[in-house]
């Protein structure tokens, strides 16, 4: 898989799914390369796809694909967040791994199991319907023991106070 662009329906825009493998591990020269793919998005017409996921084969026995979710900002070409999922994006990479070989054909009844590296959430997404084209999926999040409320927030605390223009 070199890319693939996919639309899952109900997401706010499509998702470019890359194979893991072909890029850096480390977070610098990772974003230095996502940058490059934005901006040649964005050179194609197509800079309205800000979800980019990074597949690969699991390592691990219990699952079957490693997820790692990056979304793009607004901001510009080099502006990433690395620290949240997306359910649309995952759904997105399973259809890509499958078209492009690294997972098997999609057929009723077949369960992919998730490995979202940003956050440690364990997804099994069982497929439902599968056509030439689309697929149709029920999703079970699977929480290993529960997480303290403080870890589900961004910055940890319920209200964050931000300053715009100098203003809070």
């Amino acid at each position: 898989m070199i890319g693939h662009i996919v639309y899952a329906h109900g997401s706010p825009c499509p998702t470019l799914v890359l194979d893991a493998r072909r890029l850096p591990r480390a977070d610098a020269p990772l974003l230095d390369r996502l940058a490059s793919a934005r901006q040649w998005l964005d050179d194609a017409g197509a800079g309205h796809v800000l979800k980019i996921a990074l597949v690969e084969p699991c390592e691990h026995p219990l699952f079957d694909l490693d997820y790692r979710f990056v979304q793009a900002l607004p901001l510009g070409p080099t502006a990433f967040d690395l620290r949240g999922s997306c359910g649309h994006s995952i759904l997105a990479s399973i259809v890509a791994c499958a078209e492009s070989g690294s997972l098997p054909r999609l057929t009723p009844g077949m369960r992919v199991r998730v490995m979202v590296r940003n956050n440690g959430d364990h997804i099994v997404c069982e497929i439902a319907e599968a056509g030439r084209e689309s697929a149709l999926f029920d999703i079970h999040f699977v929480q290993p023991a529960p997480k303290p409320l403080s870890e589900l927030l961004l910055t940890g605390a319920a209200t964050t106070t931000l300053d715009v223009a100098g203003e809070p």
